[in-house]
């Protein structure tokens, strides 16, 4: 059975194997959640190998809406996936639909990485994609999230995703996620 639930802290605690930096095109890990990521997975040495997961892209960024894979870095992390959730260079905004496109690349990697390394279980902690900083409000972003798991689970049934916990520090944040989770699904 799948969990769908809400971890109240940083995203480096979250008790995953995998979690999900909230990026931009050229992945800065900057701050927020990105800097929070940078210091766990090894600082600078992390940050070089954000950018050269970016050699295979044909101008060097990361599509808005999709998804890097890097290792974990010196993190308790197997795999630190980066999704574009800004691009400076149109905006210093994001959109509803770039958040369900993180959401929904996220999916697609797991599934894709459960497929080539032969798991039986994926875990994956996710932020609250361009909430405060990227313009949305944490329901906006959130409702976001939501619809891209039922999409993708609608088309995935067998997937082998077993959890996914939506990643926030603030108490009332957490709460108002846990409320627009339960609208969504059954949790625990």
């Amino acid at each position: 059975m799948r969990e769908i639930d809400v971890f109240c802290g940083s995203i480096t605690d979250s008790p995953t194997m995998c979690i999900v930096n909230s990026s931009n095109t050229s992945i800065g890990l900057g701050s927020g959640v990105s800097s929070a990521i940078r210091q766990a997975c090894g600082g600078v040495a992390f940050q070089q190998e954000c950018r050269e997961a970016l050699e295979d892209y044909d101008d060097g960024t990361l599509p808005q809406g999709q998804v890097a894979v890097t290792t974990g870095g010196t993190s308790q992390y197997r795999w630190i996936f980066h999704a574009a959730t800004m691009d400076f260079k149109k905006s210093n905004k994001t959109t509803h639909k770039a958040v369900r496109s993180c959401m929904l690349n996220s999916l697609k990697t797991a599934e894709r990485i459960i497929e080539e390394e032969g798991l039986d279980d994926f875990t994956l902690g996710v932020p609250l994609f361009g909430a405060d900083t990227g313009g949305l409000s944490s329901e906006d972003s959130c409702n976001a999230i939501c619809e891209a798991m039922k999409a993708h689970f609608k088309n995935n049934r067998g997937s082998l995703i077993s959890q996914i916990l939506v990643v926030n520090k603030k108490s009332d944040v957490c709460n108002t996620v846990k409320l627009i989770l339960g609208r969504h699904f059954v949790l625990r």
